[in-house]
């Protein structure tokens, strides 16, 4: 499984740019759809292949948005040891995980966040940077000038909606110049920039959705649509009556529906504006309604969450597989705890969260007919 990881990303590459790497995407795409059906009548074909790392370098923030509890009550005050992330990043490349996305809490307030860049970068590792980006421009040069080739940005609305989920007056301002100035240094052909937005009750709204992908335009970035979370262990939760705020019910679904059709027309207005599909745009409205209730096989066999104090899972939620802190990410992967994992969160044996629905919808056959055309509603 591992020689397989390098193999696909050594023929991707040699690829690129080729007459055949269209006709050997969509062959593998069609792979992994079979795949995926055989597996819901036989779970033995399910192996975990890690291709990602979600590395959360530190529980700490400098905002305090309101669904997360980041640097709180989760994980509070904990950060990754260069040591330890270094022997992580080493063992990534032997084991042939291609990306390392490196995230928090907030990332650029890990003083070794450059050392982490540098070596990733020094392998030839894919790798990205998810932060909220108000200490971009102040980070960015000597991110670069490390490695960095790419960021996506947290985006929870538009500017009084922004400053009261961040519970900070005058932050969305303070983005909105961190991005310009990063912009104006690093082009959007040597820096691309993503806009990871999240979907909630104060950012579903018509007009807001519509400005938030002016607000992409305006600083060459591409959206892609975040839902607000029910299961992960570091978001509130949504049976708490005072948190209502964050998250829709059946009554919602008409402005969700009209959400996702304004994101679909502009899809199909600038396809590269989105990154997610069609099919997963119309999946939405479902998803945030009937949350949990969505039974649609799991891919997080294809990751791995890393927390700020070294724990290691194989999802965001659960799946604990061990410490950095007591063995090296090597001795961790690929025994028959790590394959169990794999089957069962193929199988829903766990919270069952909306992480990686675009990708779910797209592989699972039923949900590829429901969400092929119209709403599923």
């Amino acid at each position: 499984m591992v020689n397989s990881n390098r193999i696909e990303r050594q023929v991707k590459k040699a690829l690129r740019g080729s007459p055949l790497y269209a006709p050997v995407k969509l062959l593998k795409e069609q792979m992994r759809i079979a795949h995926f059906s055989l597996a819901q009548v036989t779970d033995k074909v399910v192996r975990p292949a890690p291709h990602e790392v979600f590395l959360s370098l530190t529980a700490n923030c400098n905002l305090r948005c309101g669904a997360c509890s980041y640097g709180r009550d989760f994980m509070p005050s904990h950060q990754l040891p260069w040591e330890v992330g270094a022997k992580l990043i080493d063992d990534c490349k032997e084991l042939g995980i291609g990306t390392i996305r490196l995230y928090g809490g907030e990332p650029l307030l890990h003083r070794d966040l450059d050392k982490y860049v540098e070596r990733i970068a020094h392998h030839g590792l894919n790798m990205y940077v998810t932060t909220n980006g108000l200490l971009l421009d102040k980070k960015i040069d000597r991110l670069v000038e490390a490695g960095l080739k790419r960021v996506s940005i947290g985006f929870y609305g538009l500017e009084e909606d922004y400053d009261a989920y961040v519970q900070r007056p005058g932050a969305f301002e303070a983005l909105s110049r961190s991005l310009a100035a990063t912009r104006s240094r690093h082009g959007a052909d040597t820096l691309p920039m993503g806009l990871d937005w999240l979907l909630m009750r104060s950012t579903g709204r018509p007009d807001s959705v519509r400005r938030t992908l002016q607000f992409a335009r305006d600083h060459e970035m591409q959206v892609y649509i975040n839902l607000i979370h029910y299961s992960l262990p570091y978001f509130v939760r949504p049976e708490h009556e005072s948190e209502q705020r964050f998250w829709f019910e059946e009554e919602d679904r008409p402005i969700l529906e009209e959400v996702a059709s304004i994101l679909l027309e502009e899809k199909q207005r600038d396809p590269g504006l989105i990154r997610n599909t069609e099919r997963g745009i119309r999946s939405i409205p479902d998803w945030l309604i009937r949350k949990s209730a969505m039974r649609l096989p799991c891919t997080s066999h294809d990751m791995l969450w890393i927390g700020p104090d070294g724990t290691v899972q194989m999802c965001f939620v659960t799946f604990k597989l061990g410490s950095l802190h007591e063995h090296r990410l090597s001795e961790l992967l690929f025994n028959e705890r790590h394959r169990s994992f794999a089957r069962h969160a193929f199988n829903l044996k766990c919270p069952n969260c909306n992480c990686g629905y675009d990708k779910r919808v797209n592989l699972h056959r039923p949900s590829r007919t429901a969400y092929a055309t119209g709403m599923n509603g």
